[in-house]
């Protein structure tokens, strides 16, 4: 078959095809699209909805947790509750306004934004969970061992005086020296968590990996000054 021929059938079947409806009129790829773009503004939407309903509740959970807490000082509550009541608030006003885009690039840049800009559970959430950590182990923790080490050390020149021996002096300056390093790895640790922002989180993801790291190691020095207590106070028995 010589190839003017093959011209000729191909052209006559895409005709045929035409005549019976199974060539796409322009309209209809038009229309296609149109369809496709709307279902991607809806599905951005929905998304969008979803993400802002979950972080509002978080917040409002987190803000629960906040105002019925009872280590945290009144100055970190109060940062606290300016950081969760602003996100829920700006959060809550995002919401109708994505559902008002009439595009797929400005609903997407607003969907966005509610992670970006907030970082509710990547930032704000952890920084309650630190900071009233750090406040616990600074107002309750810390305030507990060092009455315990005070009223073991009146023992130990008083009437328990003879039993302060040296594997019993040896203890009391690691608790001492466990009480020390705590107070100086929390001092000012709530509010550097605090001063914490999403700008300073989406820079470095790894900002807080510190903070909790200082929480662990004093968790573990906490628990061997106790350990350090209740030996001594089984030596005084």
């Amino acid at each position: 078959m010589n190839r003017s021929v093959r011209f000729a059938i191909a052209g006559t079947a895409v005709a045929a095809c035409a005549s019976v409806g199974l060539a796409t009129p322009v309209w209809a790829a038009g229309s296609a699209s149109t369809s496709l773009g709307a279902r991607a503004l809806t599905e951005i939407k929905a998304n969008a909805a979803s993400a802002i309903s979950l972080r509002l509740s978080a917040l409002t959970t987190a803000i629960s947790a906040v105002n019925n807490n009872v280590w945290l000082t009144s100055s970190d509550k109060s940062t606290l509750l300016n950081t969760l009541d602003g996100d829920q608030s700006n959060l809550t006003a995002l919401a109708p306004k994505i559902q008002a885009d009439t595009t797929i690039p400005q609903a997407r840049t607003d969907a966005q934004s509610i992670v970006l800009t907030y970082r509710v559970f990547a930032l704000a959430i952890p920084q309650v969970r630190l900071s009233a950590a750090t406040d616990d182990i600074i107002g309750g923790a810390l305030v507990r061992l060092g009455d315990a080490k005070n009223r073991l050390s009146g023992l130990l020149s008083g009437v328990d005086s003879s039993k302060d021996t040296p594997a019993v002096q040896a203890l009391m300056s690691d608790l001492a020296n466990r009480i020390q390093t705590v107070t100086t790895a929390t001092s000012g640790l709530s509010a550097s968590i605090l001063a914490l922002t999403p700008a300073e989180y989406d820079a470095n993801y790894t900002l807080l990996s510190a903070p909790r790291q200082t929480l662990v190691t004093s968790g573990y020095n906490l628990g061997e000054a106790r350990n350090d207590i209740e030996t001594v106070v089984g030596d005084l028995k």
